[in-house]
């Protein structure tokens, strides 16, 4: 049982013994001197045993004594101040946190004289308060109305029948309106996480084979792309749902996709058939350009339009009508992310370079990096890079503010307009992690196996 990001409980120790010792006599760690007792005073009524008997029954002795009873042996009892692994505080409880409430589950530890539950809350650890009694068989409540951007601090009260109440260790949550989707290389690939990172809320199929997302934020819904169905499929995400929306097929090896907020619709690039597709509102697709040379990337500008990167080298800004005029040659451009202006910072993994462009050309440029791979912009108009073993901030003009070191493979981001944050996947370490908008690490998530691309569903989720 190991530990989840939790802050240190309180008032379980002076319990733990009486629990523990009781206990014992439900198979726990602790009903062995009893039993050692009994075989040694068997021992002593047979003076006359030879040394195979006394070897025999010290055979035994040393048996009870390492299955039951010595100092190292590791204690089932969670509410043991002596369990190694809990302390006598077990991390029993779970807190999700979503938009003005937080989802509370807990386990119920082995323990089976369970007389009710208490439901702690409060703003800090020395603040916890009994806010809620459950039934025994319940392990569940929803608390609602919550602030949002606040950290809650929970505890599990444990009444035991005649004993008293010892508590689980402390678990906090921050609720929120924004939640980030995760594809995640599982049996169900597509995740939300919670709205503080903490934790996976919820996830989904999202496919045979997904590799881009891409949120709507005006609908709420994630499109998940797959090139090997060929299909662009939607889920709903307002809702924490993730029903699904719809699906449209007969796409060629679509690649990467981008939700266009100015007239609806979706823009899908495919890199094996160079092709750009326009789908609107209605799921209607139009071919746009058919002789692109291996896209890479596609994102939707909040003018209207798009901007397409080739693994030519040529950034394209596309029209809404559908025209199209090259702004650019650079080496490797494998990811674009659109600013409220419409300009589009790219990264250029070739010349480990970030740049950001505008219609009338290039108009800052930031070097010394170790192949950027992704790229997001941010409210203040810089953006941050995904680079490696580190993650990077650049400003508008663009200088590097912010260095975040001590990444294994940060390969996909994705920065809330909101407040600034950074949602970082680092793909070697199987996690997502949140940063502030100084660099400084939030939270993090490690109920992820193989993430590999993460977009916020930013606008509220109901």
């Amino acid at each position: 049982m190991k530990p989840r990001d939790h802050a240190p409980a309180r008032g379980a120790a002076a319990l733990g013994a009486g629990i523990f010792e009781r206990s014992a006599k439900r198979g726990f760690a602790g009903a062995v001197p009893f039993t050692v007792s009994r075989a040694a005073a068997d021992l002593k009524k047979r003076p006359n045993a030879g040394p195979a008997s006394i070897l025999a029954l010290a055979g035994l002795l040393c048996a009870l004594i390492t299955l039951g009873g010595c100092e190292t042996r590791a204690r089932d009892n969670p509410f043991d101040p002596r369990n190694p692994e809990t302390g006598g505080t077990p991390p029993l409880l779970t807190a999700v946190a979503k938009n003005h409430r937080v989802d509370l589950r807990w386990d119920d530890g082995g323990m089976t004289d369970v007389a009710g539950y208490s439901v702690y809350r409060g703003t800090s650890v020395e603040s916890l308060i009994p806010i809620a009694s459950v039934i025994p068989d319940r392990r569940d409540m929803p608390d609602v109305g919550l602030a949002n951007d606040v950290t809650y601090y929970y505890a599990i009260g444990f009444a035991f029948f005649g004993q008293g109440e010892l508590r689980t260790a402390v678990e906090r949550a921050t609720p929120g309106p924004n939640m980030p989707w995760v594809l995640d290389g599982s049996q169900s690939p597509l995740a939300l996480l919670a709205a503080d990172g903490r934790h996976v809320v919820s996830r989904h199929s999202g496919g045979g084979n997904p590799v881009d997302i891409s949120v709507d934020q005006d609908t709420g819904n994630v499109w998940v792309v797959d090139p090997y169905a060929g299909t662009l499929t939607a889920y709903e995400s307002r809702d924490f749902s993730g029903r699904l929306a719809a699906r449209l097929g007969g796409y060629i090896s679509p690649t990467r996709v981008s939700a266009d907020r100015v007239y609806g619709g979706l823009w899908v690039i495919s890199f094996d058939e160079g092709l750009l597709y326009r789908v609107d509102g209605s799921y209607v697709k139009t071919v746009i350009n058919s002789s692109l040379n291996g896209p890479l990337d596609v994102a939707a500008s909040p003018k209207g339009g798009c901007w397409v990167a080739e693994s030519t080298g040529s950034i394209s800004r596309v029209k809404a009508d559908g025209g199209t005029f090259a702004v650019d040659v650079l080496d490797y451009p494998v990811e674009l992310s659109a600013t409220d202006s419409a300009d589009v910072w790219v990264a250029d993994s070739a010349a480990d370079q970030v740049i950001r462009v505008s219609e009338g050309g290039v108009q800052a440029r930031a070097g010394g990096f170790l192949g950027p791979f992704g790229v997001s912009a941010a409210p203040d108009g810089g953006c941050w890079v995904a680079d490696g073993d580190r993650v990077v901030k650049i400003d508008r003009s663009g200088e590097i503010t912010v260095i975040v070191t001590g990444f294994e493979g940060a390969a996909s981001l994705d920065v809330s307009p909101r407040t600034g944050e950074c949602w970082v996947v680092d793909n070697k370490a199987n996690s997502v992690v949140r940063l502030d908008p100084d660099g400084v690490r939030i939270t993090a998530t490690t109920e992820v196996s193989s993430p590999f691309r993460l977009q916020g569903q930013w606008r509220d989720i109901k």
